[in-house]
């Protein structure tokens, strides 16, 4: 609970401030306001966040991506923090598909929609498509790329394996030929955690190499779904186990600070 009331001070007067001053304006009429100067705010906000939460991020190999190219990244869904940790590691706009859920979120849901992104109604086929087009078109005229999450949903115990990917997810890349870029995240379940308390909260992110169009011709959409989770899920592993090292180093320098004077 402590964690909480520290964020609300250090947070709530910003959260307040700008709830009105752009998430309103910006997300009631996104088509007002240029994609640059809503993202550079929301990023704004959310680095302050990052800042307030005590969050090290790691990320590795982010080389992969090559500026003016655009991408559908995939990857392991844990937290509705996911969100807010993809605009904290890129600096230019990307665009995010996310369920109908998270646009009731508080000050979340206002940012994702300022930020123009895409609600998917599970079990309705009819609005999966009409996304599914918008994205596409988005991918075809080369505008920004789009951040998805295969499983579906979050994944409750981070622990666990994945989820099994939707394959309908990797429709949107084959019908425009566009690369996917794997990537494997772990941490982002704690920082807002009721039951974790940590002096830092590391969050790694770890891009895999890029999956072009031409390893994705002639397969079908099971086939490339199958194909991703066996090369993302070994590397979310690996990351889970690093942190176990990562979470050893913050816990022993906290412990050292406790340590009466004299003693080892």
């Amino acid at each position: 609970m402590f964690k909480y009331i520290r964020l609300l001070f250090l947070m709530g007067i910003f959260i307040i401030w700008d709830y009105f001053a752009w998430m309103l304006p910006y997300s009631r009429h996104p088509e007002r306001y240029p994609l640059e100067l809503r993202y550079k705010k929301a990023r704004k906000l959310v680095l302050r966040l990052v800042r307030a939460c005590r969050i090290d991020f790691h990320i590795e190999n982010r080389e992969v991506i090559k500026p003016g190219e655009v991408y559908v990244f995939v990857g392991n869904h844990l937290s509705f923090f996911d969100a807010i940790m993809i605009l904290a590691v890129n600096e230019h706009p990307v665009k995010f598909v996310g369920k109908i859920e998270s646009r009731k979120y508080p000050f979340v849901g206002r940012v994702f929609r300022a930020l123009s992104g895409e609600f998917i109604e599970r079990d309705n086929l009819k609005q999966e498509l009409k996304v599914a087009r918008k994205v596409e078109a988005s991918l075809l005229n080369h505008e920004h790329s789009w951040y998805i999450y295969p499983e579906g949903t979050r994944n409750k115990d981070p622990y666990a394996p994945m989820l099994p990917f939707k394959p309908g997810t990797f429709r949107i890349p084959l019908n425009t030929k566009t690369t996917i870029i794997p990537f494997a995240s772990f941490g982002n379940f704690r920082p807002l955690s009721f039951k974790i308390n940590l002096k830092r909260f590391p969050i790694q992110v770890r891009y895999l190499q890029p999956i072009p169009y031409e390893e994705m011709q002639g397969r079908t959409t099971i086939d490339i779904a199958e194909m991703v989770y066996a090369r993302l899920q070994p590397e979310v592993d690996a990351l889970r186990a690093k942190d176990v090292d990562y979470i050893a180093e913050i816990t022993l320098g906290k412990n050292k600070k406790k340590s009466p004077k004299g003693k080892k």
